[in-house]
C-alpha cells in the first residue's frame, strides 16, 4: 500500500493514502529523485515544506518541496505537490571556488554540505594525495561527486537521514517480473551511441598517441572516432577515456518496460524477466498511480554489452 505524509511549515503532518495522482522518477540522469502529488483536500492547507512517501510500510522518497499549487473549482479541491530528494540541495547551491590540497572527506563535508543540513558522512577518514580543485560555477554536487570520481572511485549516496555515503557499500538487488504483467517492451539497439576508437593525449607538449579500442563498436563495424586531451580537462586519467567507451556501449542495447503494478527499485538493480535469461541494469524508474492504476515504467540496459577496453601507444 502506498502511503504520503506531507509536513507544514508550522510541523504538522497530514497523511493520504489515495492520491489522484503520482509519479515519482529515480533516473541515473539525475542525481535528484522527483515527486510529483495532486491530492483532493478540503479547505485550505498550510505551506508544505517536506514530502515522505511509503510503500509498504518502507520509505521509498523523503525530500523537499519545490512548488505547491492548490486548485479549486466545483468539483472540489486539490493539491498539487513537486518536490525532490535531498540531493536537490546539493544541487541548487553553488560551491565556493577554491583548491584543497590533500583534502579529506571531513573537511569537504564541514565546510561544503553540513551547512545545508546534512547530518553526518560515511566515509574514510584520512588525507587524499592530491588536489581538488573547485571551480566557479560548480555546484556542491559537483565537488562531490568530483571528490569521489577522483579519489574514492565510488557513487555518492544521500541517505533519508541526512547522512552522505562514499563508501560504494550500497548493494544492487535482484529484481524478477512477471512475463503476464507486462503491458508492454521494447526492444533498442543504438548504433549511434558506440565509439570505435578514441585517440588520446595525456601529458603536457605530448601529442595524441594513445589509442583505445571499443570491441563492440568495431564487432558491429561501426567508424566512430575521436580525439581526447586529458590534459587539462575534467577527464583526468586513462580509466576515464576508457570509461568513455563502456559508457557508449552499455546504452547500446537497452529495453523499455511498462509493467501493470508497482516495483519499489532502484538504479543499478538487476532486472530479469522471468522464463529469460537474459538480465538488465535498470537505470530509470517511473512508479505511477492514477485512475487508469498503478504501474511502473523500468528503462533498464542489458549487462552484457560492455566489454573491457584495450589500449596501446600508436607509433607515429
Amino acid at each position: 500500500m502506498l502511503s504520503i505524509i506531507l509536513t507544514d511549515v508550522k510541523g504538522k503532518k497530514t497523511k493520504f493514502n489515495h492520491p489522484v495522482k503520482f509519479n515519482l522518477i529515480r533516473s541515473e540522469d539525475a542525481p535528484a529523485d522527483g515527486l510529483y502529488l495532486l491530492l483532493s483536500i478540503e479547505g485550505r492547507t498550510n505551506e508544505i515544506v517536506k514530502a515522505e512517501v511509503f510503500f509498504d510500510g518502507d520509505k521509498t522518497f523523503y525530500g523537499w518541496v519545490d512548488e505547491q499549487t492548490e486548485k479549486t473549482n466545483k468539483n472540489g479541491s486539490v493539491l498539487e505537490i513537486k518536490a525532490r530528494s535531498p540531493e536537490a540541495l546539493l544541487l541548487d547551491n553553488e560551491a565556493m571556488p577554491q583548491t584543497y590540497c590533500l583534502p579529506s572527506f571531513g573537511i569537504i563535508f564541514e565546510r561544503h554540505f553540513r551547512p545545508l543540513g546534512f547530518t553526518g558522512y560515511h566515509a574514510p577518514e584520512k588525507n587524499y594525495n592530491g588536489e581538488l580543485v573547485i571551480s566557479k560555477g560548480m555546484s556542491q554536487w559537483d565537488v562531490l561527486k568530483d571528490f569521489c570520481d577522483k579519489f574514492t572511485g565510488t557513487k555518492p549516496f544521500v541517505r533519508y537521514d541526512g547522512v552522505i555515503d562514499i563508501m560504494g557499500g550500497i548493494m544492487c538487488r535482484d529484481v524478477l517480473i512477471g512475463k503476464t504483467k507486462i503491458i508492454s517492451l521494447s526492444h533498442k539497439f543504438k548504433r549511434s551511441a558506440l565509439i570505435s576508437d578514441i585517440i588520446a593525449r595525456t601529458y603536457h607538449a605530448g601529442s595524441y598517441k594513445m589509442s583505445f579500442k571499443g570491441k563492440k563498436a568495431h564487432s558491429l563495424d561501426v567508424r566512430r572516432q575521436r580525439y581526447v586531451n586529458v590534459v587539462g580537462s575534467r577527464l583526468r586519467s586513462i580509466a576515464d577515456v576508457k570509461k568513455m567507451i563502456s559508457d557508449a556501449e552499455s546504452v547500446y542495447e537497452s529495453v523499455e518496460i511498462l509493467y501493470d503494478s508497482w516495483l519499489n527499485c532502484d538504479k543499478g538493480d538487476i532486472l530479469s524477466v522471468e522464463g529469460e535469461k537474459q538480465k538488465y541494469i535498470i537505470r530509470e524508474i517511473q512508479m505511477s498511480a492514477d485512475a487508469s492504476g498503478e504501474k511502473t515504467r523500468l528503462l533498464a540496459e542489458v549487462t552484457e554489452n560492455v566489454d573491457q577496453q584495450e589500449y596501446g601507444i600508436k607509433n607515429t
